[in-house]
């Protein structure tokens, strides 16, 4: 729970500190979505909220939220914080054996190389702060607004320092992290999973953005145990917007009430239009592979979307690929990697066209796959043709198809981002250090394999 008698403000300390300590600049990549809820909004939001939701001193607030003239004595947050939380944002194209069965029912499994586009994907928070950090804080209210290039004046908001929290973790080992699973983990659906050692990345592109918000402490009486207490709690705001989100930690008369109630107890209560969106950490633009349905993308979506919200995920990744320390994790994130944009349209709009590329490539590809298994199958081969008539006889028809192939092919390669074509020569020239076959000479980079994969499938017992 988001508490001071768990790790509420205890992470709060932690971070103060570590702010007080460690106050190294953001790299000139991150951008900030600006302060637009006020400190005066967001005490009067927090305190009303946190009061209908606790329980503790309601009548006063309504009268003071009904006549705010009256300045009526009600709840009040006894430390309020204003924070920058960090978050990557992802544009990533990925590649995989994925295995499907249709129906769910069939015993056999059809392997196939699928190729999932993730546009809006990947909402990693940069920071390890559960409950906060197990949310998708990127509301899409948020997404209308303008971030601005991050400076040291964005230390201040008004009259408050603006606490930054710093980058932990960046989107980047997930590949890694997705090569290491096991096959159950691996298991989207009944019907659908991938083999976890042939997962490729060919782009991924992510945004570092910092969000605004406040944390507010307040001093609660309510019920432990079955006695009375007063104990600390936590509510936060999201200050992005003027319609922001408010969470409240849930106390223990409240969670006994829901309880009564037969439902599931959560974590925190959340207040806002939007809510839903908070356990939303992936969007699948498209799955593209020839056995691929709406229903696997909406359960790979579903699957992404468990993963962001467990607890321990983002912790274990942190410690086992940034550090164990928040410190530690923090240094260890190369900010020089090209792969690392700014939040800004242009960017987005070049990636996103890349990609769409190469959706038009795998659909030709797919057209291409569909027309010679009809022509194979209505005239069979026979033993003893060689491959220069087999040629001679594919009609006009399938010329122009694989005219179009080498078309898509070029068209894709013609939008690949400048940074993209940076990445993939870095990659080839820290495999071959000499540079004799960087140049004049063609390599199988991760995106090359996904534009000429071989989209025929096979059968394969699961």
């Amino acid at each position: 729970m988001l508490s001071c008698r768990s790790n509420g403000s205890a992470a709060l300390r932690r971070c103060s500190q570590a702010s007080l300590h460690d106050h190294r600049p953001y790299s000139s990549k991150v951008r900030a979505f600006p302060f637009v809820v006020s400190r005066e909004r967001a005490i009067e939001d927090l305190s009303f909220w946190t009061s209908m939701f606790t329980g503790n001193k309601m009548f006063s607030a309504w009268l003071r939220r009904i006549l705010p003239g009256l300045n009526i004595e009600a709840l009040r947050p006894s430390r309020l914080q204003a924070v920058y939380l960090p978050t990557w944002i992802a544009d990533a194209e990925v590649s995989a054996n994925a295995l499907f069965k249709q129906p769910a029912s069939d015993t056999e499994y059809v392997k196939e190389t699928a190729q999932a586009l993730f546009t809006f994907c990947c909402l990693v928070t940069g920071y390890v702060f559960p409950p906060l950090s197990t949310r998708n804080l990127i509301s899409p209210k948020v997404l209308s607004t303008e971030p601005v290039p991050w400076s040291e004046a964005l230390r201040k908001n008004g009259a408050d320092d603006v606490l930054c929290l710093p980058f932990s973790v960046t989107p980047f080992k997930l590949i890694e992290a997705a090569r290491s699973m096991s096959l159950a983990d691996a298991t989207i659906s009944n019907s659908f999973r991938f083999e976890p050692s042939s997962v490729e990345e060919t782009m991924m592109a992510a945004y570092p953005v910092l969000l605004p918000a406040y944390l507010a402490q307040f001093n609660i009486d309510t019920i432990v145990d079955g006695n009375p207490a007063n104990v600390k709690l936590t509510s936060f705001i999201e200050a992005s917007h003027n319609e922001p989100r408010i969470m409240v930690e849930v106390v223990e008369a409240v969670a006994e009430w829901i309880n009564l109630l037969g439902q599931k107890v959560p974590d925190i209560i959340v207040r806002g239009e939007t809510s839903r969106s908070l356990a939303q950490f992936g969007v699948v633009r498209s799955l593209l592979a020839g056995s691929a349905t709406l229903n696997h993308k909406r359960r790979l979506e579903r699957w992404i979307d468990k993963a962001g919200a467990s607890t321990t995920a983002l912790p274990s990744y942190r410690e086992r690929y940034f550090g164990k320390t928040e410190a530690e994790a923090a240094r260890a994130i190369n900010w020089e990697d090209v792969r690392i944009r700014p939040f800004i349209a242009e960017e987005r709009e070049a990636n996103w066209k890349y990609m769409a590329a190469g959706e038009e490539l795998f659909f030709v590809k797919q057209v291409s796959l569909a027309y010679e298994r009809r022509r194979e199958n209505a005239q069979p081969k026979t033993e003893g043709v060689q491959e220069e008539s087999i040629a001679l006889s594919i009609p006009e028809e399938a010329e122009a198809i694989q005219k179009h192939i080498e078309n898509a092919k070029k068209k894709r390669e013609g939008l690949k981002p400048d940074w993209l074509a940076q990445y993939e020569l870095q990659q080839r020239l820290s495999i071959d250090p000499s540079g004799e076959n960087a140049a004049g000479t063609e390599h199988a980079t991760a995106a090359d394999r996904t534009s000429s994969a071989d989209t025929s499938s096979s059968t394969s017992h699961g």
